[in-house]
């Protein structure tokens, strides 16, 4: 369970500051932008964790799908 915590601390300090900044500047971009790498980094964290064979190629994707965002 403590190998979980540092994925988990990510995600929830990324989710903070979208939604601290959506409300601030009351732009849904903010909400959107930080989320998404939030998540993509939970996920990335997970994966390697659970020693996925393809994990790299899943975060290479993502990062590549938001750079074409």
């Amino acid at each position: 369970m403590k190998k979980y915590c540092l994925p988990v601390l990510m995600l929830v300090t990324f989710e903070t500051i979208a939604v601290t900044l959506w409300l601030a500047k009351d732009n849904l971009f903010y909400l959107l932008n930080f989320s998404y790498i939030g998540i993509s980094i939970f996920i990335g964290q997970m994966l390697f964790i659970c020693r996925y064979k393809h994990a790299r190629r899943i975060v290479q994707l993502l990062i590549g799908l938001y750079m074409l965002i």
